[in-house]
């Protein structure tokens, strides 16, 4: 009877385990994103009618390479800054990350990236890709924030 308790609970805890690395909230090889959010956009020179692409590292190059110029004309990818500041993409479907960190940078429609890229800052001098590590989890929010040149990015 002992035997078969203790074989009864370890089961019990394999399926656990199992379950909790290939259900849809973390299955250990993507993470999928829902949404990037930017606050504190300055109006000049990211004004209404600038169109932002949200490029990424899909792990086999990026989207703004010109192997993926679909995904960069697709308005999926595509946003503007609102009256208030913000700058929001909804992706739906939700984006599967893939790789172990996200690597992700914002960049005009007409490839103006001297002046209008969003990355870890905002005047186009070039911070930097910015990076996330991949949670591996569903339905990521990404906020960045804006301070000055600087842009701090996380997950919401």
């Amino acid at each position: 009877m002992k035997n078969t308790m203790k074989i009864g609970v370890m089961l019990v805890l394999v399926g656990v385990l199992l379950a909790g690395c290939s259900n849809v909230f973390h299955n250990g090889t993507e993470m999928t994103v829902t949404q990037v959010k930017v606050t504190g956009v300055p109006a000049n020179p990211y004004t209404s009618t600038v169109k932002m692409v949200f490029s990424y590292d899909t792990g086999s190059g990026w989207i703004h390479d010109a192997a993926n110029k679909a995904k960069f004309d697709s308005a999926m990818y595509q946003a503007s800054r609102a009256a208030d500041g913000i700058l929001t993409y909804t992706f739906s479907p939700a984006l599967v990350i893939t790789t172990p960190t996200l690597k992700f940078l914002l960049i005009d429609t007409a490839t103006g990236w001297g002046t209008f890229q969003l990355d870890k800052k905002h005047s186009g001098k070039q911070g930097g890709d910015a990076t996330l590590d991949n949670n591996w989890s569903a339905g990521q929010k990404i906020l960045g924030v804006v301070s000055g040149d600087d842009v701090t990015w996380s997950y919401e």
